[in-house]
């Protein structure tokens, strides 16, 4: 099931990527900020709050990335704290001269706190992507990530995402990821400085 979504989106996205052959490759050099929404099963009050991106070319095939969210909600009337960040380092292989696959290998740590008490792992994440400048302005880009927290549990989520550039070197653009029991949504912001 995996390994055919994966060949399904590489396909996608690279048939999609070869129809604006004049658009640059993906932006690597970025920091961003947005606003997180996680729809958890079988709670009614999801947790909201933001999250931060950045990421940093350092040769033309490696770079590196990470990203920080925190969340919070009242879950039968008890206030919970969710936080998780990821470090990794990324791969790119490029299929086009728009279009990359990644690949990524990084550390992770989640928390979650209620009434002074809380729970926390940390552990390994494992990625691989597609991203796509479909036009000069437009960004697509669609993965698979695996994480292991320990104790906390292991999943598996799928990702799509798409930025628009609104001007110079800032894009504004929309992510939503599905786990095995939560869905996540961001809308944000992101600075480039490599266009």
């Amino acid at each position: 099931m995996i390994r055919t979504t994966v060949t399904l989106m590489i396909a996608m996205l690279a048939g999609l990527g070869s129809v604006v052959v004049y658009a640059d490759g993906p932006a690597y050099n970025y920091v961003g900020i947005g606003y997180v929404r996680i729809d958890v099963d079988g709670i009614d009050d999801n947790p909201t709050g933001y999250g931060l991106i950045g990421s940093v070319e350092l040769t033309p095939d490696f770079y590196l990335s990470g990203d920080y969210s925190s969340a919070s909600a009242d879950v039968f009337g008890i206030s919970v704290d969710v936080s998780q960040y990821d470090f990794a380092v990324g791969y790119k292989y490029s299929m086009q001269e728009n279009t990359d696959l990644t690949f990524e290998v990084g550390y992770a740590h989640a928390k979650a706190e209620s009434g002074g008490i809380g729970i926390s792992d940390s552990g390994y994440s494992l990625g691989v992507g597609v991203r796509s400048m479909l036009s000069d302005a437009f960004e697509a880009g669609a993965g698979v990530d695996y994480v292991d927290l320990g104790d906390m549990g292991d999943d598996t989520s799928f990702e799509i995402y798409g930025t628009y550039t609104v001007a110079n070197n800032v894009d504004v653009g929309a992510t939503f990821s599905t786990g095995s029991d939560s869905n996540m949504f961001t809308l944000g912001v992101r600075f480039t400085f490599d266009k």
